[in-house]
């Protein structure tokens, strides 16, 4: 008859070995696939291959915050946005997505698409 400590032992064990089953069964179930978001979704022909990049800003309270600078009464969100637009409009021949992230999560807000293309303004 086994002890009640090695019986309380070996349960745990193949307690601990059922958890971590359960783990990887349940985290490969869970796996997306964003390619589409990385890779773009313009139409370039393959001569021209345009770099992809993706934003991706904070979007949370934090960016409420005025900074000890020269201009304190300027949020954060407001220098982002000022330098985001500055930045996008001396870009060209590059593939850009705007996305986010808070406190409670992020989205991707702007798909990557060619810098050039057609788009809706993104007021904010």
């Amino acid at each position: 008859m086994l002890s009640i400590n090695k019986t309380t032992r070996i349960f745990f064990i193949k307690l601990r070995q059922f958890t971590l089953a359960a783990l990887l069964v349940y985290a490969s179930g869970v796996q997306a696939d964003a390619l589409d978001v990385y890779m773009g979704t313009g139409t370039s022909s393959a001569s021209e291959t345009h770099p992809n990049v993706l934003f991706i800003l904070d979007t949370s309270g934090s960016m409420n915050a005025r900074d000890a600078g020269a201009n304190k009464r300027t949020a954060r969100m407001t220098v982002l946005k000022s330098a985001m637009s500055d930045l996008l409009s001396t870009l060209d021949n590059v593939n850009v997505g705007l996305a986010r992230f808070s406190n409670t999560g992020g989205s991707v807000i702007f798909p990557i698409s060619p810098i050039n293309g057609n788009a809706n303004i993104i007021v904010g």
